[in-house]
């Protein structure tokens, strides 16, 4: 698949609007439907399906977290904003060292786990 990137404007809910740069998936990012383009400014998409992707990756983060009770942790995960049909969609892509996903846990010598 060809990267291609466009800014999209968003409406965030307090009513600002913020442009963002998002990778166009499937066929557009192939150049098969340039008016697609179009159609994403005729409109302002909503950011929720970004959002509750991150909600849903936390969330599923956390409760694993919660089981093996670090006193510390780091969570990195790469993730960019794309558009598919005209709306915004999030998706984790590979961050640095060859993995989507870095975690780091912490525990002190007296925490017995």
């Amino acid at each position: 698949m060809n990267d291609h990137t466009t800014i999209v404007s968003v409406k965030l809910p307090n009513g600002a609007i913020v442009g963002v740069e998002a990778t166009v998936i499937g066929d557009l990012a192939e150049g098969v439907a340039p008016q697609e383009d179009r159609r994403i400014a005729l409109h302002l998409p909503s950011l929720d399906a970004v959002t509750n992707a991150i909600e849903g990756m936390a969330s599923v983060l956390w409760e694993s977290l919660k089981k093996v009770g670090p006193q510390k942790a780091t969570i990195e995960f790469g993730f960019e904003i794309g558009v598919a049909n005209g709306e915004l969609t999030g998706y984790f892509v590979k961050g640095t060292g060859k993995t989507n996903l870095k975690v780091t846990l912490e525990w002190s010598g007296d925490q017995e786990k």
